[in-house]
């Protein structure tokens, strides 16, 4: 293991074609570098790296090696190699059973088995890298969707059964992914729009957000906002206000949503910006695996990262997802490049001096440039109107002038750090 803190030497006594095979790569300190270092300086060396099911997402993956890898992925025994590999030709076996070799070659299931993986899945991947502490409601909602395999993904029925919010559903259905526990198959055709005797009717539940009715909605009633664009039309789009950039110290923010949830579309459009000697911006609200901003963090020139709350149990609660890893990243990211912090300020929830002070704290701490406070507007109200939804933040009003006036006096002289602005 020591030897791997500088891999150079180990790997000029190597000969050309020699095959390297690290097993469970993930125990090294920094694993990304010694791959890296490889790929680059030593071509003639060939590399086989094992690891878990999450081995890029692991904090200690701070590259994700773009361009430089392949990625095997090796799956459950295959029906088909039940049959030809293992002599096995019962199907209900096999479902029964499962797809690891050892169980499945058992003629009776192994409950304490099962029950052991689960518990070292959850531990290991799931509570280590993302910091999901309500295993009773991560594993309910795992059951739902292990029952339902095949089916249609309804979010909000899927927060109703397992008594998580909406939000908090789809960030554990996003970890499950990340670990493999679950592929998202998009259907060939959602069927979403149809006739029913002369009427149109849209089915919500049926919506892959495809866009496609938009294209066939005959009153126009259904309308697209934005566009399914491929990364050479993004850069060609953006390279033409590349005189602008220049004449006014500005550039390009990449912003959301969240921009991360396309941590590879971003992270190429990133790279060829920066290629051009264009300024770079993300705005993030760091909810989003190391691997994400590993492949990122090295064309970013300044991030403006949400701090929401600090306190991890309010944060979890009320935001659906504990802050862990987002204060992770912040300081990952703060140490390699610019950063600003953004904290937008809403009554009932992070409207406290002790609050904003902390958070002011904190962004000293990390080495952040600026701290800033957006205090909560109702600018965006008329777009749940048109998607047809309820707002439900109607109840939360707007600061008033004199409120907002004690949280300037309270870092009167931190002016050019502390900033009050508008979302």
């Amino acid at each position: 293991m020591r030897q791997f803190v500088d891999p150079e030497p180990f790997y000029d006594s190597l000969a050309t074609g020699t095959v390297v095979i690290f097993d469970e790569i993930h125990h090294l300190e920094d694993p990304s570098r010694v791959l890296k270092i490889a790929a680059d300086a030593y071509p003639h060396v060939k590399i086989l790296a094992t690891g878990s099911s999450t081995l890029a997402a692991t904090r200690k993956f701070r590259d994700s090696l773009t361009g430089r890898k392949q990625t095997i992925y090796l799956p459950p025994v295959l029906w088909s190699e039940c049959i030809a590999e293992f002599g096995i030709k019962d199907l209900d076996h096999r479902l029964l059973h499962g797809g690891l070799p050892e169980p499945l070659l058992e003629t009776t299931k192994d409950e304490p088995f099962f029950s052991e993986w689960m518990d070292s899945f959850y531990a290991r991947d799931i509570q280590e890298l993302f910091d999901i502490r309500n295993r009773t409601g991560f594993m309910k909602l795992l059951h739902l969707l292990l029952r339902q395999s095949g089916g249609l993904l309804d979010y909000t029925n899927l927060a109703r059964l397992s008594d998580l919010s909406r939000h908090t559903v789809k960030a554990h259905i996003e970890a499950m992914r990340i670990a493999h526990a679950v592929f998202l198959l998009p259907p060939f055709e959602s069927g979403a729009l149809s006739r029913d005797n002369g009427k149109v009717r849209f089915e919500h539940i049926l919506c892959t957000d495809c866009l496609a009715c938009a294209d066939v909605c005959e009153n126009g009633c259904i309308t697209k906002i934005g566009a399914l664009i491929s990364a050479d039309e993004a850069i060609d789009k953006l390279l033409r206000d590349r005189p602008f950039y220049e004449n006014t110290n500005g550039g390009v923010t990449i912003s959301g949503g969240e921009p991360l949830f396309q941590h590879e579309f971003v992270s190429e459009i990133l790279r060829r910006l920066h290629k051009q000697g264009v300024h770079t911006v993300v705005d993030t609200s760091g909810f989003a695996g190391p691997e994400a901003f590993a492949g990122i963090i090295d064309n970013v020139d300044l991030f403006l990262f949400d701090i929401k709350h600090l306190d991890r149990e309010k944060h979890q609660s009320t935001i659906g997802v504990y802050n862990d890893i987002i204060l992770n990243n912040l300081k990952e990211c703060a140490a390699r490049t610019q950063v600003w912090t953004r904290t937008p300020l809403i009554p009932g929830f992070n409207d406290d001096l002790d609050i904003t002070d902390a958070i002011v704290d904190l962004a000293h701490e990390v080495g952040a440039q600026r701290c800033c406070f957006l205090p909560v507007h109702r600018w965006g109200e008329h777009k749940y109107a048109r998607l047809g939804l309820a707002n439900p933040y109607e109840h939360i009003r707007e600061f008033s002038a004199g409120e907002l006036q004690i949280w300037k006096e309270r870092y009167k002289g931190q002016e050019g750090f502390v900033f009050f602005e508008a979302a």
